[in-house]
């Protein structure tokens, strides 16, 4: 392999927030045949992209946001990130930060990372002020990075080309597809994010006057104390769980089995209110642009299964727009002269989970389009099953999923521990495959240390924790199911005005011309549903909403027509 003509590449900024007025400082660049270059903006940035054959960086994506901003394209397909790399070779990394994964696999002693932190140490910067630090000082600590990114892509590029191609090729194109939707971002009401903060506001006073109105509560009660609330509840009989310090917990699940108590009602409400005024409603507005977008960060890397990671806001944590959560999702909003289009997969993971069990009832239930829940149900308690008996159906399906064990799956059901290991053995006995996919995963992690899903994605699981190989598994099918949704279906919409805006778990947002809706969608459905899935012989299925004015507000497509 001839490294000589590689480009390693880098940007030094001042400030982290691309899409706003952040702006580049210093491109560094590095050939294979040790040519360098380092210049600064006062003079004349260089980014000879066309005189490599590859280009080399770490966090790519960033970075190509940064030189965009200067007029800069990166050839995608010239693009590799060796942050990327690490995460195709190997699912968990503590870091995966280039300084981490130089002095792990490369042997770096940190020597011009340490020099360049006590700089700015000294000199008392911010992590993002590079623009503040002198040519002779930010230069040897660039191209040291840059020496390392080559390093690191020639020790991993030939195992990945060897092992893991087709992987590594789908990686590389969700970058730039990545990279295409962060720059389009999504609209935000800043009108409805203004009128949301009262409305919430209010509510939580509502809560809070409701709370010391209590016998047992003070006037000067604060919900966010724990150790207040521990107090309180306490006054009023409540017998809480301890924590893991031996504290009354007052979470969420500590709580959840004193629902029906008012001052819990009101205590959870006013934490949901809470919660959505100051994570969303404060964080959406200072992400806002002047034209009214958002532009979240989408991370490849972060997710040991491989899923897509939102930050900077987080858009996958949206709340559910029912209750509280529409006040939310009632801010985001199309562009003018667009549509916004949900297409969400139905039951990917348990479709996921019965392709590789080949267990009969549950693919025959896909096949025909059966309700999954009320068929495994049936083959449980009988057809005239009640609704209760159909949320624990639906809890074990789940639970087995994501590895909930024994006594975790009982709490979830609210059942005792005898009664949950009868409906597990039922279950094992209705689905024979279950049994025998986990033991196939068993004796693979035993033998190798990691478990492999339908596309060969390899997953490493420490043995503490081998109850995670399946969740792993499933989980990494659906998010390379995802993936290739993503390519597949940009690709199918390419020369038109479509564009995918989110990646939600296993939802993609598209925006599409106004009246384009009945041309697009079937188009859409059809890169989606058309996936080879290899081993797993069960077919896909894609719900379809057209946003009815803003994200809370969705109507079937099928009701719409």
């Amino acid at each position: 392999m001839d490294f000589s003509n590689w480009l390693a590449f880098d940007t030094e900024t001042n400030g982290l927030e691309w899409m706003k007025d952040s702006r580049v400082y210093y491109i560094g660049w590095l050939r294979g045949d040790g040519t360098q270059s380092f210049t600064h903006r006062d003079q004349s940035l260089a980014f000879p992209a066309d005189k490599a054959s590859d280009l080399f960086a770490h966090n790519i994506k960033f970075d190509a946001h940064m030189l965009a901003r200067e007029g800069f394209v990166v050839p995608w397909e010239k693009a590799h990130d060796t942050m990327v790399m690490s995460a195709v070779l190997r699912n968990a990394e503590q870091s995966r930060s280039l300084l981490a994964l130089s002095m792990k696999y490369i042997g770096y002693d940190g020597k011009e990372d340490v020099e360049h932190d006590d700089y700015m140490k000294t000199h008392r910067l911010k992590a993002a002020e590079h623009h503040k630090i002198p040519l002779e000082v930010e230069r040897p600590y660039t191209m040291k990075q840059l020496e390392n990114t080559l390093c690191l892509a020639s020790l991993w590029l030939p195992p990945i080309q060897q092992h893991f191609a087709n992987l590594y090729a789908l990686e590389r194109q969700i970058t730039r597809i990545l990279f295409e939707m962060e720059e389009r971002g999504i609209r935000v009401s800043r009108e409805r994010l203004a009128d949301a903060r009262p409305r919430l506001t209010t509510i939580e006073n509502e809560c809070l006057a409701l709370l010391r109105s209590f016998d047992e509560a003070s006037d000067k009660m604060n919900p966010s104390s724990p150790k207040q609330l521990a107090e309180f509840f306490a006054a009023r009989g409540l017998d809480l769980p301890s924590t893991s310090k031996g504290n009354p917990s007052t979470g969420k699940a500590a709580l959840q089995r004193f629902s029906d108590d008012p001052a819990v009602k009101a205590l959870m409400e006013w934490r949901a209110a809470n919660k959505l005024r100051t994570t969303y409603v404060d964080g959406l507005t200072s992400s806002l642009t002047s034209a009214g977008l958002v532009h979240t960060n989408f991370s490849q890397t972060t997710a040991i299964t491989g899923r897509l990671a939102s930050s900077n806001p987080n858009l996958q944590n949206v709340t559910k727009g029912e209750g509280l959560g529409a006040i939310i999702k009632k801010c985001f909003v199309p562009r003018d002269g667009y549509t916004n289009i949900s297409f969400d997969y139905s039951g990917m993971e348990l479709r996921a989970l019965a392709g590789y069990t080949h267990d009969e009832v549950s693919r025959i239930a896909f096949e025909e389009g059966r309700d999954i829940h009320g068929e495994v149900a049936t083959a449980l308690f009988g057809r005239d099953y009640t609704d209760t008996q159909r949320t624990v159906t639906k809890g074990i399906n789940f639970g087995i999923i994501y590895g909930l064990g024994l006594a975790n799956l009982a709490k979830s059901l609210g059942v005792d521990l005898w009664e949950a290991q009868m409906f597990l053995d039922d279950y094992y006995k209705l689905f024979p495959g279950m049994r025998s996919f986990q033991n196939l995963l068993y004796r693979q992690l035993d033998s190798a240390g990691y478990v492999t899903d339908a596309f060969g994605k390899r997953y490493y699981v420490p043995p503490q924790h081998k109850y995670k190989a399946l969740n792993y598994v499933v989980q990494g099918g659906c998010a390379n199911i995802c993936k290739q949704a993503m390519v597949n279906s940009t690709e199918a919409v390419k020369g038109t005005d479509a564009h995918l805006l989110l990646q939600i778990h296993d939802e993609l947002i598209f925006e599409v011309p106004k009246g384009e809706e009945a041309n697009l969608i079937p188009t859409i459905v059809e890169a989606m549903t058309s996936i080879n899935l290899g081993d797993l012989s069960v077919p896909m299925a894609v719900d379809v909403e057209v946003w009815d004015g803003d994200w809370a507000h969705k109507v079937a497509w099928e009701e719409k027509e």
